[in-house]
């Protein structure tokens, strides 16, 4: 079961660019892609891109047993 917190950070998510292209190379639309994220010490980008990665391959799974 899916809480109220983790469903928010799914919908923030979803439409991000990284998941997007993360969905694209898993449904073999998009070959290859080079991401690059920069910013200051502490300002998430391990988080956005372990968030980013997670939602890209819950999009290409959902709806659960689609794939």
């Amino acid at each position: 079961m899916v809480n109220e917190e983790a469903a928010k950070v799914a919908a923030w998510y979803w439409d991000s660019r990284i998941a997007n292209i993360v969905f694209a190379i898993f449904s073999n639309t998009a070959n290859n892609y080079n991401i690059l994220i920069t910013g200051n010490s502490g300002v998430g980008k391990t988080t956005y891109a372990y968030y980013g990665l997670k939602v890209g391959y819950i999009k290409h799974s959902w709806p659960p047993g689609a794939a």
